[in-house]
């Protein structure tokens, strides 16, 4: 089992909240899930045989949601968007 604690910008209502704690549940090997829009976080607790971190950074950010400090900045880019240039996660396959 492992723990981890993620940062991630873009919660704006309960509704978010709701949707990645789900969407990140329903992947194999998680056991529990807690949304903290607060201090922008997302405590995951997981077998880690089962999943990982990038596979769970690549699941919120696909839901549209920020990933800081992403444990595959080094496959990431630099937005220059709305996200005022904070690292976004490169999508392309291992």
């Amino acid at each position: 089992m492992r723990e981890e604690v993620i940062r991630v910008l873009g919660f704006h209502c309960q509704r978010c909240i709701g949707s990645v704690e789900r969407t990140v549940k329903a992947l194999p090997g998680v056991h529990a899930v807690v949304v903290h829009a607060a201090t922008k976080r997302v405590i995951v607790v997981y077998d880690d045989s089962r999943c990982d971190r990038r596979r769970i950074e690549r699941l919120i950010y696909a839901e549209g949601y920020d990933v800081v400090e992403s444990s595959w900045l080094r496959g990431g880019r630099k937005s220059k968007g709305r996200d005022g240039g904070r690292w976004r996660p490169s999508m392309a396959r291992d």
